[in-house]
């Protein structure tokens, strides 16, 4: 018996027991229709894309199918695609080999999807895809050197991948662009596919009819009591709109006379510089002007901000934890009030702020060696909203040292990597997220995995909680809000609605918003409740930190100090560069909109197009890779 007969039986015995597996599997003929459908769609991108030699998406919707269904179907869509697609490319010994590495393929995405618990970012889809089109390259190699090779020869074997190559690079190549450009989408259009095709089965001698009518009292007589007396918002597209608005109300009514914000509303309550930066921050992504900001016959909210400036070091004391908190905090708030935080009450905070950080990249709490994950965050933030440009020293070593300090499990702590805290926690990875995005960073591993340990890290309800071993509440749902925002990767999206969805749980009738509610519709806790609503608001706001208002000029701020590195010469000179970074933000936003709308269509016409040459030239199509 000869190499290629032997091999050929092998490859067959191989196939036949994963399409028997397959066969006597327990799929109903819905799942069925799906693989089917899968499989059809496999064929017509690799018709569809014949004039271009070996850059098809069959292979990346064969990986996708076994990443979303399983190892057997994944299987099976790859062998019936080669089997079928054959019936246009031509039949040949090829065949099987075809049918045995595209189902590999398959099988590949299924071990994907367990070690990944079914949560992969566009560049990781893109890179398996890669590995993917090369890992089918070489067994179509092997199959070469067994079928025409005569006597297997290390040599032949060699030669044969060697005049391969350009076409097993040009295949991963071609998978990769693919995956980045339709991946994701496909994996949530077959999942939800799966999920409709599962059948839900009623009561044995319940008709269906017999539902109609009680579930129309229910309605009828519900409904009323949700949409007008009720707490909570109910539906999750309105939800967001709903916070915003009525929390809004209830801060802005918060405010006490000398323009600051107190912890907690009420009688002779205090001013807090914590919840009055929180604050400013908030009503600034709501669009307020801070310096109208004001109780009737008050200060201005930008009024109590330079007076907390004035005062950091009297209320602060000699905790340098405190003074470097205060500091960004005021930094970012003053450059969201359209101030000049390089000159703010006295305070270059700026040049504060950057002094901070160390020779490693990091800010620390009390002194060298000990160094502190959030406020290295908000100290690449404070920076940025100072104007500060992303190639600038300091902010570049300071966002290194941070992406390094991802725990296992993807997340950020408050303490570095290695040291006694092992898991990350939402707040601190919203929080770096933000600040990564303000940096530059782009969407690479870091940024993947952080993204999916949020995703993960989300309740049941849509909330986020601070830690394990405690449950959901507004501030950890705000900042994994804005974290999963900083970067809008796969699934964030759903994600997003259904933590605005729990959020407008949290929201009382006054407009206050509780830190964590109880069942039945009462408060759990009430916590800071300015702090809570401020940092729920600027998350339901739609944007992300660092806020940054154009200075108006005449209005207020002191003009820079001349002699002090890297602060602005003139009001009028600082609202012209803040004016400016402004309008460069927006064009870049439009701009990535635009190539988003572009990529979409572009992938559209190439289909189209691909396949009317297909018609054209399948005739003198040759390749039967």
């Amino acid at each position: 018996m000869s190499w290629g007969l032997a091999s050929m039986v092998l490859l067959l015995v191989a196939l036949g027991t994963q399409l028997v597996a397959f066969e006597r599997g327990q799929m109903s003929a819905r799942s069925l229709a799906l693989v089917a459908a899968l499989a059809a769609l496999a064929v017509a991108g690799r018709l569809a894309f014949a004039p271009l030699p070996n850059v098809k998406p069959t292979t990346d919707i064969v990986l996708i199918a076994g990443f979303a269904l399983g190892a057997s179907p994944g299987f099976a869509v790859g062998a019936l695609t080669a089997l079928v697609s054959n019936m246009v490319f031509g039949q040949g010994p090829w065949t099987p080999w075809q049918m045995f590495a595209w189902g590999l393929v398959g099988l590949f995405g299924a071990l994907l999807a367990k070690a990944t618990r079914g949560r992969i970012g566009r560049w990781q889809l893109a890179a398996a895809g890669a590995l993917a089109g090369l890992g089918y390259g070489v067994v179509m190699d092997v199959s070469q050197w067994l079928l025409y090779g005569g006597t297997p020869k290390q040599s032949t074997l060699i030669a044969y991948s060697i005049t391969s190559l350009p076409w097993n690079i040009a295949h991963a190549a071609g998978n990769a662009v693919f995956a980045i450009a339709f991946g994701p989408a496909l994996i949530s259009a077959v999942r939800r596919a799966s999920q409709k095709l599962q059948p839900v089965w009623l009561p044995p001698g319940v008709p269906m009819h017999g539902f109609a009518i009680p579930a129309l009292l229910v309605a009828v007589v519900a409904f009323p009591a949700l949409a007008g007396g009720a707490r909570h918002a109910v539906s999750s597209g309105s939800a967001g709109q709903s916070v915003r608005s009525q929390s809004l109300r209830w801060l802005l009514a918060a405010q006490n006379r000398d323009g600051g914000f107190p912890e907690s509303p009420g009688s002779g309550a205090t001013s807090s510089p914590r919840e009055t930066a929180w604050a400013a921050l908030a009503l600034a992504a709501a669009g307020k002007d801070l310096s109208r900001v004001r109780k009737s016959g008050g200060r201005s909210v930008v009024e109590a901000l330079i007076s907390d400036s004035r005062q950091m070091v009297s209320q602060t004391g000699d905790s340098p934890e405190e003074r470097a908190g205060w500091e960004e905090r005021l930094a970012l708030a003053a450059a969201a009030a359209g101030a000049n935080p390089h000159d703010f009450g006295g305070h270059n905070l700026v040049a504060e702020v950057r002094a901070r950080i160390g020779k490693s990249g990091a800010v620390n709490y009390y002194g060298p060696g000990d160094p502190s994950v959030n406020l290295t965050a908000y100290a690449i933030l404070a920076l940025r909203a100072g104007g500060v440009p992303r190639n600038d020293r300091a902010l570049s070593r300071a966002a290194r040292w941070l992406g390094r300090q991802q725990q296992r499990d993807g997340g950020f702590s408050i303490s570095p990597r290695g040291a006694v805290v092992r898991n990350g926690d939402v707040d601190t990875t919203g929080a770096v997220l933000q600040a990564l995005r303000s940096a530059g960073r782009s969407r690479d591993l870091v940024v993947g995995r952080a993204h999916a340990f949020l995703v993960s890290a989300q309740g049941s309800g849509g909330g986020f909680s601070a830690s394990t071993s405690s449950g959901a509440n507004a501030q950890s749902t705000a900042m994994g809000l804005l974290g999963l925002r900083a970067f809008r990767l796969g699934g964030s999206a759903s994600s997003m609605n259904e933590a605005s969805g729990w959020l407008a749980r949290c929201l009382e009738s006054s407009g206050r918003v509780d830190y964590s509610p109880a069942a039945g519709g009462r408060s759990a806790s009430r916590q800071t409740p300015v702090w809570v609503t401020a940092q729920v608001l600027l998350a339901e706001s739609g944007r992300n930190l660092p806020i940054i208002t154009p200075v108006r000029p005449g209005r207020f701020g002191v003009p820079g100090s001349a002699g002090v590195k890297g602060a602005p010469q003139t009001s009028a000179a600082s609202a012209a560069a803040r004016k400016k970074r402004a309008r460069k933000a927006e064009a870049i936003r439009v701009k990535r909109l635009r190539v988003e709308a572009g990529r979409v269509a572009s992938v559209s016409t190439a289909v189209v197009a691909g396949h009317l040459l297909g018609v054209l030239v399948r005739a003198f199509s040759g390749a039967n890779r």
